[in-house]
């Protein structure tokens, strides 16, 4: 789930069933403060994306992947 943060940046909650190898987030216009990481099953983080400096701003979309899962998570949010 992806929270707005006041400075136009976003604050994404990643949690999992199951144990998540080498985690990384693909958000056209983002990048991810953190990247390659595992998650603990049952486990959460949050992330910050940061809008990319002079592109143009457009609503959050993207995906979550981790190295050993067989598909993507959408990632949802509020703005």
């Amino acid at each position: 789930m992806a929270s707005a943060r006041s400075d136009s940046d976003f604050d994404l909650k990643i949690s999992t069933r199951r144990f998540a190898q080498s985690v990384w987030i693909e958000a056209d216009g983002f990048v991810a403060d953190d990247a390659y990481f595992h998650l603990a099953p049952g486990a959460d983080t949050t992330v910050r994306l940061r809008r990319v400096p002079h592109e143009p701003q457009r609503s959050l979309r993207g995906r979550v992947h981790a190295l050993n899962a067989l598909t993507a998570a959408k990632i949802e949010g509020s703005s």
